[in-house]
C-alpha cells in the first residue's frame, strides 16, 4: 500500500501549485506560506517520533541543522518560482534535482557514486523534461521562473543529500 503514496504525490502536487500560485496572487506572503507548511509538516511528522528507538547523534547536529537550512530554502524558492512565472515551466524543472543530488552527493564521498547514479540522474531529469512538454523558448521567456526553480532544486538536492548523513 505504501507504493500508491509517490502516486498520489504526483497527482496531488499539481493542484497544490495551482492553489499557491493562486493565493500568492491574491497577496498571501511568501515567509507565512512557508511558515504554514512547515507547521503542516511539523504536525504530520511529530508522529513518528514516538516509533523512534534511537537516541539522536548529536555530533552530527551540524549536519542536521545544513539539511534543515536547506529544505526551508527549497520551500522558499519553489513559491517565489511559482508566484513569479508559470507553474508549467516550473514543476517539470523541479526534477532537476536528481542531477544536483549526484552532484552533492559526489561532493560529500566521491567513492560512493557509481557511474551509473550518473546515468540515472540524467536519463531521470531528462525524461521529466520531456514528459513536462517544456520547452528552450519557454525557459528563456521565463528566466526568472527557471531560476528560482533551478535554485530550489539545488537546496532540495542539498537536503536530500545530507539526510542520510
Amino acid at each position: 500500500m505504501l507504493f500508491l503514496l509517490p502516486l498520489a504525490s504526483a497527482v496531488i502536487y499539481p493542484f497544490a501549485s495551482v492553489f499557491l500560485k493562486r493565493s500568492l496572487g491574491e497577496g498571501c506572503g511568501l515567509l507565512r506560506t512557508a511558515f504554514v507548511s512547515n507547521m503542516v509538516l511539523f504536525l504530520v511528522f511529530i508522529c513518528a517520533l514516538p516509533f523512534n528507538n534511537d537516541p539522536p547523534e548529536w555530533n552530527y547536529i551540524g549536519w542536521a541543522l545544513i539539511a534543515g537550512v536547506c529544505f526551508f530554502g527549497g520551500q522558499v524558492f519553489t513559491f517565489v518560482a511559482i508566484r513569479s512565472g508559470d507553474v508549467s515551466i516550473q514543476s517539470p524543472l523541479m526534477g532537476v534535482k536528481v542531477i544536483f543530488v549526484a552532484i552533492f552527493s559526489f561532493i560529500l564521498k566521491p567513492e560512493e557514486v557509481p557511474g551509473l547514479l550518473w546515468i540515472g540522474s540524467i536519463l531521470a531529469a531528462a525524461a521529466i523534461f520531456l514528459l513536462g512538454g517544456a520547452s528552450f523558448k519557454g525557459f528563456r521567456d521565463n528566466s526568472r521562473t527557471v531560476f528560482w526553480s533551478l535554485l530550489a532544486c539545488a537546496c532540495f538536492g542539498g537536503s536530500d543529500t545530507l539526510a542520510g548523513y
